[in-house]
């Protein structure tokens, strides 16, 4: 696995940790990023995630299962440490987050499948109760935790923007975040046989519920995806995405409440 030690800030996106008894541990105030990892613990001690001695973890979008049952194990473990748990998926663990000594932590847009406890807090065994958290079967259709296209993670994240999907694939579904190792900003983008990118228009403006559409003049792209991005010179967001067809090579948006220029 990977150690972050003596106030580090590492940022650990896009591994993969296959059956490892630990797969990140931060300690001695070290403050990682851990995204879009896919973490599967295998023994019968092991944690996905330790964090100790005051660090500070912001963990999101990331797969941490376990081979199988084990007597005791753990996702996260947190002690004397904060984390913000984000649109993460936690499958097959006996507690998926836990927090013996009541470190202050937030959780939210995860889902727990076939996890005996969700989290511990102190005294404390049960449901994790955090916002948009689920308690469905991902539906995972491979070894790499790709999600099938009728799993409920999808557009299950934190809907913030920041949060958003924007390589398709991996992700699936609309720009909401995919819950799992495939959604958000960070996820790698996979099988796209050619890209447009950079393709600037004249500045103009639309009005609530106005469309607009876009068609391309290149042959040689197929099922690629159009991404558009609004705002003023000093600040941009991502507004919406949509599919191009090679046999229907136009794309049409219905710009939401607010008026957007387009660059």
């Amino acid at each position: 696995g990977i150690i972050a030690l003596n106030g580090a800030s590492p940022i650990i996106r896009n591994n993969l940790f296959i059956n490892v008894i630990e797969g990140v541990s931060s300690l001695g105030g070290s403050s990682p990023i851990i995204q879009n990892n896919i973490i599967r613990t295998k023994g019968d001690a092991n944690i996905g995630i330790d964090l100790l001695e005051g660090s500070s973890a912001m963990i999101t979008n990331n797969v941490i299962d376990s081979e199988g049952p084990a007597p005791w194990g753990w996702g996260i473990y947190i002690d004397s440490s904060y984390a913000n748990i984000k649109n993460n998926i936690f499958t097959n663990l006996p507690i998926a987050i836990n927090n013996p000594f009541s470190s202050t932590i937030s959780f939210s847009y995860n889902d727990f499948w076939n996890v005996q406890y969700e989290y511990r807090n102190g005294a404390y065994y049960g449901p994790a109760n955090g916002v948009g958290d689920k308690q469905v079967n991902p539906l995972f259709s491979d070894s790499d935790f790709h999600l099938q296209d009728s799993s409920q993670c999808i557009d299950s994240g934190d809907s913030s923007s920041q949060y958003n999907d924007i390589y398709f694939p991996p992700s699936k579904g609309t720009i909401r975040n995919e819950m799992g190792a495939y959604g958000g900003h960070y996820t790698k983008l996979e099988n796209s046989p050619s890209i447009l990118t950079s393709v600037k228009t004249s500045s103009f403006f639309v009005k609530e519920g106005e469309a607009v559409t876009f068609t391309s003049t290149s042959d040689d792209l197929d099922e690629d995806i159009i991404r558009l991005v609004c705002g003023t010179s000093s600040e941009t967001s991502d507004l919406c995405t949509g599919s191009y067809s090679a046999s229907n090579p136009s794309c049409s948006f219905v710009f939401p409440s607010q008026e957007n220029g387009i660059k």
